[in-house]
């Protein structure tokens, strides 16, 4: 198997190793990691998405719950 080659040298990426680590730790020198912008982003998504999803889900289990009690009754 042939080596790769690499696109940037040994010492370029010995020094931008700790950098490009410490900005996933801490981007923007914020002191908030990554996941935690990504969790500040995705919480407004997601409680637009159950304001808007759940009472449908809900509705429809318990149609079908009770169908079901139905049934079981005849």
């Amino acid at each position: 198997m042939a080596a790769v080659a690499s696109i940037a040298e040994p010492a370029a990426s010995a020094h931008a190793g700790p950098s490009l680590s410490s900005l996933i730790i801490n981007p923007a020198g914020t002191g908030q990691t990554l996941e935690g912008l990504v969790r500040d982003m995705l919480r407004p998504m997601l409680s637009d998405w159950i304001d808007t999803n759940l009472p449908g889900i809900v509705e429809r289990l318990v149609k079908q719950e009770m169908s079901g009690i139905n049934d079981d009754q005849l």
